[in-house]
């Protein structure tokens, strides 16, 4: 069983892993299919991974789930084993679950494989989680070990192993650079900020145009009605001499009658 914690708090994914031991030519292997005697469940993988180590050949898979709500029951479990030319072969495992691992913290997975045998190992990847190493912890002296040995390394997780590999936690990934997520966050984030700043900066600008220019409409409708107003007072002034000069050249034409 492969106890895979995604990170600190939450309960990990369980999952079924099958690896058979392949005689002939791993590369051939094309099916594998997993039925549980329990509940008759059954899965199938039709690109099942092949493994070479020294002189050992395996294929199988790592990624066998149960329907949501629903848990693996321990007991027996047949295997069926397809190559490429369509020969089938059959073997019968025994599935053994720790009451209880499904709802491991992860430091209580941790405790747990330290009491009981456990076996530390780390996996080393690369940024596309391509594997770059795989062994016992204890050969890895510190961190910055690992990163010496492997530089194109980007992330490592420690697995924990027992019963001969039966039983599997995985914890969560640690990343090489882990400060780049933060500084990307707070980029963003002050990239959002100056963003608002500006949009802010823009609408204010907006609206000082806009009161400047109802200032001026406002400036030129009171120049409009103030020459409006004082028209009338220059035509009346006007009027007034024109008015007064021809009343003086009455005034003259009468003395000239008057005289004559």
């Amino acid at each position: 069983m492969v106890y895979d914690f995604e990170n600190e708090t939450d309960l990990p994914e369980v999952r079924l892993g099958v690896f058979l031991d392949v005689a002939s030519d791993v590369h051939r292997a094309d099916k594998i299919r997993v039925e549980c005697t329990q509940n008759n469940f059954i899965w199938e993988c039709l690109t099942p991974v092949k493994i070479e180590t020294g002189k050992k050949k395996y294929s199988g898979y790592s990624n066998f789930v149960m329907p949501e709500n629903k848990t693996f029951p321990a007991g027996k479990y047949l295997v069926w084993y397809t190559d490429s030319n369509g020969n089938e072969e059959s073997t019968v495992i025994n599935v053994s679950i720790t009451e209880g691992a499904s709802a491991f913290t992860v430091s209580q997975a941790v405790e747990f494989m330290t009491q009981n045998n456990g076996k530390e190992s780390i996996a080393v990847s690369d940024v596309n989680s391509v594997l770059l190493f795989y062994g016992e912890k204890k050969d890895i002296r510190n961190i910055d070990d690992i990163w010496n040995r492997y530089p194109s390394g980007e992330s490592y997780r420690i697995v924990w192993t027992r019963n001969n590999g039966k039983e599997i936690f995985i914890l969560p990934v640690v990343l090489k650079n882990p400060v780049q997520e933060s500084e990307a966050e707070e980029n963003n984030s002050e990239e959002k900020f100056t963003a608002e700043n500006n949009s802010a900066e823009e609408n204010s600008e907006a609206q000082n145009n806009e009161k400047n220019g109802k200032n001026e409409i406002e400036e030129e409708k009171a120049d409009a009605e103030k020459e409006s107003t004082e028209q009338p007072a220059d035509y009346s002034s006007s009027n007034e001499g024109a008015q007064s000069q021809m009343s003086g050249e009455r005034n003259d034409n009468v003395r000239r009658s008057e005289s004559e």
